[in-house]
Formats: C-alpha cells, structure tokens, sequence
C-alpha cells in the first residue's frame, strides 16, 4: 500500500500572478512540502448577500458531504480492509486521486461556469444527496446477500447438534426403502464415545434386527447424553441446500468484484462425533468445520485459550468494562463486579458467574457450561448441556441449542446490590422462566429446554481467599438478595393469591424483602408458601384490569407485585402484610386470587412478547457477531 500523503488546501491573497506566490511558497517550504497550484475559474458571484447567503450553505454542505465520504470509506475499508484494495480512482478520467489533485480541472460539463454560484451550491447538494442514497440502496442490497449468506453457512456450521447433516451423511450409511429398518444418526460427546460404542446396541432390547420403532431408543439415548438427530436421508435436499450456497456466493460477489478472495480459518476442536444407528456397524467419525475464528471484540479483560485455570475479577476491577471468555475448557471464571457486556464463546465444562451486566450476556456455542448471571438481556445461542441461572428483566432468548436447563439465580455478597443498582437492575424482576426460542419451528413440539427443580440449590466450587479476598460468596436461597421464584409453568395447582405493594415510601422495598424472607420462614416451619413471579413497574390505569376488583386499582403507580401460591396463602399473606404495616393490597379470596393470578399472568406474557419482538427485531438489523440485542425492562 502506497505511504499516507496529507494534502494542505492554502488560500493567499491575489496580489501577483499565481507563478510568482508559487515560487515564493516554494522558497519558504523548501524540504517540507511539494507545493501546486489548484486552477480554479472565475465563478459568477453575484451581491454580497447572495455571497453571505452562498458561504452559509457551502459549509452545510461542506459538514454533509464530510459525513458520507467517512460512511463510504468506512464501510469499504471494513470490507476489504485497509491494506487489500486496489489504488483509488476518482474523477471523470478515472484517474489516481494523486494525480486528480494535484492536476485538479473543472469539470465544466457538470458545472457551468455561466452558473450562477447559489445556483452551483444546490446542484452540488443534489449530487451529495443522490450519492448518499445510492450508498445506503447498495449497502441494503449488500447486507441483505450477507444475512443470507450468514444464515446458510450457519445451516452447514456449527456443531453437530444444531447444523445441518446434508453435507456431512452419505447414501451408504443409510438402509433406505426398507419397511422394517430405520437409520438413526446419533450425536455422541467425544469423550463419550467408548461408552457410546459399548451401551448403543442394548440401549433397547429392539435396535437391529430386531428393532420395532425408535421411541424407546430415542428416550434411552438421551438419558445418557446421546442425542438422536431428527433427520431423513433425502438426495433431493442435499442437491437444493447445495445450490442456495453456491447462488447467494454468486450474488455476494458480483457485489464485491475488487475485493480478494478471502482465507476460511477453521478450528481443531471439535466437541461431537456423529453415529448412524440401527445398522450393523456405526459409520466412522465425521468430522465437522466448526464456525471459522472470529475476532474477539474490543474490550478491555478476557480469558481466551485457558485449560483447568480460575479467573476473578474482584469488585471495582471491571469498572463496567466488558469480558470476553473465549476456548476455555474446564475453568471457573468470577467476575464480581459490574460490567457493560460479557461473551462466552467456544468453552466447554466452565463455570462463570457475571455479578451484574449492564448490557447483554451472550453464550456462544458452549457445552456442559454453568452460567450464574445478573443481565439485563441474557442469550444462548449454538449451546449444549447448559445451565443457566439467571437475574434477567426481559425474556432469556434462546437459538439453536438443545438441552439447556434455566433456573432463578440465588445468591449474595456485599457489594452485589450496589453493583445491581449500578447495572439498573431489580431484584424484583426476574423473568427467568420466560424462555423465548426465537428459531424454533411451531411445528417442532421436542422441548430442548426444561427449568430447574425448585427443591434444589445450584452453586459452583468457589476458590480460596487468596483468589476471592474478603468477598464471601452464597448460594443459598436463606441468604440470595434475589427471591426464589419457581416460575409459572412449575406452579402446582391449589390456593393462590396476589400481593400488590405501593411504592410510596423509601422503605418500601425493604419490606417486601422481609415479605419475602417471611414467606421462607413460613414455608420450612409448615405448609410451603410458593413464591410464584414477582415484577417491579409502573402501571396506568389502564393496565390494571388484572387488579380491577381492589378498589384503588385507578391510583396505581410503581408497584411490586407477587404471586404466592400455598396452602391458606391468602390469610397468611394478609398476616405477613399486616405485621410488616406496609401499604398493600391481597386478594380477598382465593376464588378472586385465583383470577387475579390468570389475568396478571397473561398481561406479563404480552408485555414480554411486545418487548422481544423488538429485541429480535433489532438484533436482525445488526451484524451477527455484535448482536447487540438491548432491552428494557418492564
């Protein structure tokens, strides 16, 4: 690439010829600069308020044009990048810019010099204008090739849980046409494939030859991890998948004809091997392209290519920074404090908790990975065996991943709620059970999620003090700083109730933390009080229906509600309710709790189908890799 020049434009006075100024700036510049002489005509100026009037447009139009050139170049240097393109030419002739400038003539064709300079001006806004749309026509047509071709490749990448087997099966490991027999490809974990080759052919008492249907095998395998792909051997769609490739690259580049060919870089790990099954033998390994190395983004902290290693990040380190946790394998990463964003990409068996993140957290083609986060967006995307125990005020989006387990995140230490509130976070928020699968077919009807057991407690192995310091951290439901929902879809039928608490006082919110510190209290001395969903937000009138048998429905501002479920719960939460003397309401019978409950819980699911529509709208307008999918809490 040729060295950077820097062009210098110099108005002088026109008090002698331009030969002589020019001689003059050579004597002063000598060894500094080449100088030359922009020949520019005689313009029809007009009168000074015309000129006044002319100079005020030319620097509108000057800031304009500014900002399209730095779009254009911008979105052409991230094409191809700053060393790869070819010399730049410019100007009618199709000339070097060096030369364009240095030799610079007016092109009178496009601007008469019989044109007045007002009416010069417009025309070059014109031309400014119709370039700038002409740019933004190309880089739609050219982002809409690329989202196509990003959706296809992901069809053909990824791993062996997810992508498409087109590519990757042959008709001779198929028994084909036959009435009785029926291929199975199965997806085996690596490290699992000894006890794969072991167990398969009594996984059932009918797999070949003696094989009836493939229910039963289906669920055997996946008590034990291996997972049956849902795929039929068909020549038909690998020839058409093959040709939508082949024809979105055709269109992509025609579109890109100076940029160089570019280098596919792929990675060595591969976490699956893929059996067909119900034939005599298992077909050899299959090995796999995984989705090319990617650049990590630009932040300031990672954990890239660790194996068996803990990273913490204590308190004040991050200082709302983002964290990328890229190939890791077998490690525990601690991150307690607030942060913008944080990627797990491409790790396995690791555990990481995220204090509280302001932005998004992103699990990126993960397996066996335990994820305990605070987020105001949280997603999983190319995962397997995963568990996610989440803090999240919208709805966990969910894409092409399979047997992912989520559950409400329970935990404390000192500095969290501090951290919570710098990350504009509530603890009483949580849509945690609110799973959208934003790629899942409506004909699909295999869960690839389930929520986890509320009788149990989720932690992590924590490292010593040398590692941690004096931040002691709990996962215990008798200590989280975040109340134990168990979800809707988890809820046992019974009594249930609504609680409504009016947040006009400051100690408000410490009350409905001893509501429910109450609840808990009640629940291991008896009868277990359940607490079902709880949401902070502000409600008008109109949106109160679900409340509209409590009399002051209409003055409803910032409430926190709570739907508790349990035997008698509607007496014992108007008993916790009046020893706490805190301004709330509670349903006046289960008969009205039960249809409070109903409506509330419809109400919640519109909301959050309102807000992910936005989400996934706006995530589709942006590149995959940044998937900048903010929301806003309800």
């Amino acid at each position: 690439m040729a060295a950077t020049v820097e062009y210098i434009f110099m108005a002088v006075p026109d008090e002698s010829p331009a030969e002589d100024t020019l001689r003059l700036i050579n004597d002063k510049t000598s060894g500094l600069s080449t100088n030359y002489v922009l020949a520019l005509p005689d313009l029809k100026i007009g009168s000074l308020d015309t000129l006044m009037t002319t100079s005020e447009q030319l620097t509108k139009a000057d800031t304009y044009a500014a900002g399209v050139v730095q779009k254009l170049m911008e979105y052409t240097l991230n094409l191809i990048g700053p060393d790869d393109h070819e010399e730049l030419l410019v100007g009618p002739t199709r000339v070097p810019m060096e030369t364009f400038i240095q030799h610079f003539q007016w092109d009178e064709s496009r601007y008469p010099l019989r044109m007045q300079l007002v009416s010069m001006v417009e025309v070059i806004n014109k031309v400014i204008v119709q370039v700038d749309t002409t740019f933004k026509q190309k880089a739609t047509a050219h982002n809409t090739i690329v989202q196509k071709v990003q959706t296809a490749e992901k069809k053909s990448m990824g791993n062996l849980m997810t992508r498409s087997l087109d590519e990757l099966v042959t008709a001779d490991k198929f028994i084909l046409d036959s009435e009785y027999l029926e291929t199975l490809v199965v997806v085996v974990p690596k490290s699992s494939s000894k006890e794969w080759l072991g167990a398969y052919e009594s996984l059932t008492a009918m797999v070949v030859p003696r094989s009836k249907g493939d229910h039963e095998f289906k669920m055997k395998a996946r008590e034990q991890k291996f997972v049956v792909r849902d795929y039929r051997f068909s020549t038909d769609s690998q020839d058409v998948a093959s040709r939508e490739r082949s024809l979105l690259q055709t269109q992509l580049k025609k579109q890109l004809m100076v940029i160089p060919g570019g280098q596919v870089l792929e990675s060595d790990y591969h976490p699956f091997v893929m059996f067909a099954t119900h034939i005599v033998q298992s077909s050899k390994h299959v090995a796999h392209p995984r989705r090319g190395s990617r650049q990590l983004p630009h932040v300031m902290d990672a954990a890239v290519q660790l194996d068996g290693e803990t990273v913490v990040r204590l308190p004040r380190q991050l200082a709302g920074r983002s964290f990328v946790v890229q190939k890791c394998r077998n490690c525990t990463i601690l991150l307690l404090d607030c942060v913008s964003r944080v990627t797990v990409q491409d790790c396995t068996n690791c555990k990481v908790f995220v204090g509280a993140c302001k932005e998004r957290v992103l699990l990126d083609d993960c397996v066996d990975c335990q994820l305990f986060a605070a987020s105001r967006q949280v997603v999983a995307r190319w995962c397997v065996h995963c568990e996610l125990h989440l803090l999240c005020p919208t709805q966990p989006l969910l894409r092409s991943s399979v047997d992912m387990m989520f559950g409400c995140l329970q935990c404390s230490y000192t500095q969290l709620k501090g951290q919570l509130d710098a990350a504009g976070l509530g603890v009483f928020t949580n849509f945690w059970s609110y799973i959208s699968e934003a790629t899942k077919a409506e004909d699909d009807d295999q869960s690839t999620w389930t929520l986890y057991p509320p009788e149990t407690t989720a932690s992590m192995g924590l490292p010593g003090r040398d590692l941690l310091g004096d931040v002691s951290i709990s996962f215990s439901k008798e200590n989280s700083i975040v109340p134990h929902t168990i979800g809707p879809k988890q809820k046992p039928p019974g009594e249930e109730c609504m609680v409504v608490f009016y947040c006009n006082a400051d100690n408000v919110r410490n009350k409905v933390a001893q509501f429910v510190h109450q609840l808990k209290h009640q629940s291991s001395a008896g009868s277990p009080l359940l607490l079902i969903q709880m949401v902070e937000s502000s409600f008008r009138a109109d949106e109160a229906q679900w409340l509209s048998h409590h009399p002051s429905y209409t003055l409803l501002g910032t409430c926190i509600v709570a739907e508790v479920y349990g035997g008698g719960s509607v007496e014992r939460c108007r008993g916790i309710v009046s020893g706490l003397g805190v301004d709330a309401y509670v349903s006046s019978s289960p008969q009205q709790g039960a249809a409070e409950v109903e409506s509330f819980t419809q109400w919640v699911s519109a909301r959050l189908a309102v807000l992910t529509r936005q989400q996934i709208s706006k995530s589709m307008a942006e590149k995959l890799d940044s998937e900048s999918m903010q929301s806003q809490p309800i």
